[in-house]
């Protein structure tokens, strides 16, 4: 009995063991299960859960998102025009204030200029007065010279035994007298004729003025074109000559004034200036300012740098038009800065005859600055800064005025090429399809 327990105990213990070998092999293998015998729950109970809430919320969740995404796209850009018009802003007020300061230096150039012509017209009226004075002096001393000679011829019979001793000599003498008493005084010495003026035109858009005045031979005699005053002195034969450079055009402000208070308008003559291009450069310090023209991109110094120091002259420029076919210029008018009011420089180009595009340099020179600035023309000395007016006249006709100044650099300093020869401060010229 013993051994028959044993054995049914050791067959119970040993059934799950062949269980779970049954459960090995049917997992592997797969196993049909019919779902239509499953609960209705059964199939959906590998389903994710439905997220919370239903599907209006999450919609509504994204179509915030997606509206505070544009209002903050908005706001950006909302800041960036903001700042571009602060930017605008500032830029228009910048420009207004350079506007005003234009227009005020402007003021300040037209008051200094009525100035100018103010004090000319003052001295041309004293130079009138102190004329009349000698004239009216002259006359006087004239007629007491007269008067003393025809007292002195008078009083000589009494004195004279030969005239006393003889009767009839004294009945002939008042008969003599008579003529030396009503001397008068010369025309020539009290008046002087109006002067001879002529004009005519000559090549390079300039005309020249001649001016005769026998009479005046030894005085001095003035010429206004626009802000310029050039003088002159009459020669012994009382001519005098000048040359307008009519780069404000023919009609500019044109008269000769001379030394006793006379004055004439003149009316210039156009000429070839319709076929020319001109830059002027009109400033009044005493100081010596050289405007440079680069032809076709000509080095400083070669051929084609055109200014005071290699000017050429308006037939050379004239015969190189012809040869070439190109445009080429000249100085028409220069100045050392030595001569008392506004001075000039003008470069005159004639276009070719040839179709063409390109573009002359222009550079304005410091001279008397140089290259290592000292003295009064550096820092804050009294020309260091140069105030100039910059004068275009196209061959249409048309006349652009601005003002620029030249500005102050530090004293002891080498300057560069680039710093002394200023290629901004005056416009270079353009060529398009010329003639």
């Amino acid at each position: 009995m013993l051994a028959i327990a044993v054995v049914f105990a050791a067959c119970v213990y040993a059934r799950p063991s062949f269980a779970g070998d049954g459960a090995d092999a049917t997992s592997s293998r797969q196993l049909f299960i019919d779902q239509r015998r499953l609960p209705e729950d059964a199939g959906n109970a590998n389903q994710p859960p439905p997220p919370p809430g239903n599907g209006d919320e999450a919609r509504k969740a994204e179509e915030q998102r997606k509206l505070d995404e544009l209002a903050a796209k908005l706001k950006a850009q909302e800041e960036e025009l903001a700042t571009r018009e602060a930017a605008a802003r500032k830029k228009l007020e910048e420009l207004k204030r350079l506007s005003a300061e234009e227009e005020v230096k402007r003021k300040e150039d037209e008051e200094q200029l009525r100035a100018r012509e103010a004090e000319a017209q003052k001295q041309v009226e004293e130079a009138k007065r102190l004329a009349d004075e000698a004239r009216s002096k002259l006359q006087e001393d004239l007629k007491n010279q007269l008067e003393r000679k025809a007292n002195s011829d008078s009083s000589s019979p009494a004195v004279s035994p030969a005239i006393g001793n003889s009767t009839e000599k004294n009945a002939d003498a008042p008969a003599q007298l008579e003529p030396r008493a009503t001397l008068t005084v010369p025309a020539i010495a009290l008046t002087c004729p109006d002067a001879t003026v002529a004009v005519e035109p000559l090549p390079g858009g300039r005309s020249k003025i001649a001016v005769h005045s026998p009479c005046r031979h030894g005085q001095g005699v003035n010429m206004q074109y626009g802000p310029l005053v050039i003088g002159r002195t009459f020669d012994d034969k009382g001519d005098a000559e000048f040359i307008a450079d009519m780069f404000l055009g023919p009609d500019a402000k044109t008269g000769v004034s001379l030394a006793d208070g006379q004055q004439q308008r003149l009316q210039l003559v156009t000429g070839d200036l319709d076929e020319v291009t001109k830059v002027a450069v009109i400033w009044d310090a005493p100081v010596d300012l050289n405007l440079h023209a680069f032809e076709y991109a000509a080095m400083q110094g070669e051929p084609g740098d055109v200014w005071s120091g290699a000017p050429r002259d308006a037939a050379v420029a004239s015969e190189l038009v012809t040869k070439d076919g190109r445009g080429h210029g000249f100085m028409s008018s220069v100045s050392d800065g030595k001569a008392a009011g506004p001075k000039a420089e003008v470069f005159t180009f004639w276009h070719g005859k040839q179709p063409s595009r390109g573009v002359i340099a222009m550079a304005l020179d410091y001279e008397t600055r140089g290259t290592n600035p000292n003295g009064d023309t550096c820092g804050s000395g009294r020309y260091a800064q140069v105030p100039i007016e910059v004068i275009v006249r196209e061959t249409s006709g048309a006349v652009t005025r601005q003002n620029g100044l030249i500005a102050s650099v530090p004293c002891g300093q080498t300057l560069s090429s680039e710093a002394r020869y200023q290629t901004g401060i005056v416009p270079d010229i353009r060529i398009h399809n010329a003639h």
